[in-house]
């Protein structure tokens, strides 16, 4: 059994063939890596996707059917709080780590002091 096609929100869906086509090549354009829409997709689509991973795996979205504006509007919210948390044991690691490689590096002297 296969699952059901996924469907676009109303405003795409209520789109024309021509203009679904046109938001298909911009979508197709922000991959080529020649292409200035590509920032398009690092700056936009890349945090919203990490934004709805986070809330999967965090448990909070347990189904791709779009809620209501308001708690979409919510998730949304939540994703960027859950986005912007920073690891703080990766962050002391890796501190500690470009210390110890300071610490190991020979100090360079200077030329000249005045």
């Amino acid at each position: 059994m296969q699952p059901p096609p996924q469907a676009g929100c109303d405003e795409y869906e209520h789109l024309s063939v021509r203009e679904k086509s046109s938001v298909r090549v911009l979508l197709f354009l922000c991959l080529d890596v020649d292409n200035l829409p590509r920032q398009y997709c690092l700056d936009i689509l890349l945090p919203v996707a990490i934004g709805q991973i986070l809330l999967w795996r965090k448990g909070r979205r347990k189904s791709v059917a779009l809620l209501s504006a308001d708690q979409e509007q919510e998730m949304y919210d939540e994703a960027e709080t859950l986005r912007r948390e920073v690891d703080w044991v990766f962050e002391v690691y890796q501190l500690r780590k470009t210390m110890e490689d300071m610490a190991k590096r020979p100090k360079r002297r200077r030329a000249l002091e005045w």
